[in-house]
């Protein structure tokens, strides 16, 4: 499980997905949503739209 915050400050809970490609998301009421994008050299950023994420 994972709680994020979207910039507007609305805390989604759902569960982290990882996909095929450089992209982690998160499912939340069945739909997946865009989270993590993955850089390389093993870094990271969270997508626009999100402040912050946290994983249960």
């Amino acid at each position: 499980m994972a709680h994020a915050h979207t910039v507007e400050g609305t805390c989604v809970t759902g569960r982290l997905a990882r996909v095929a490609g450089p992209i982690d998301q998160l499912v939340f009421e069945g739909v997946l949503q865009p989270v993590l994008l993955r850089l390389h050299g093993g870094h990271w950023r969270l997508a626009g739209g999100w402040h912050d994420l946290e994983v249960l």
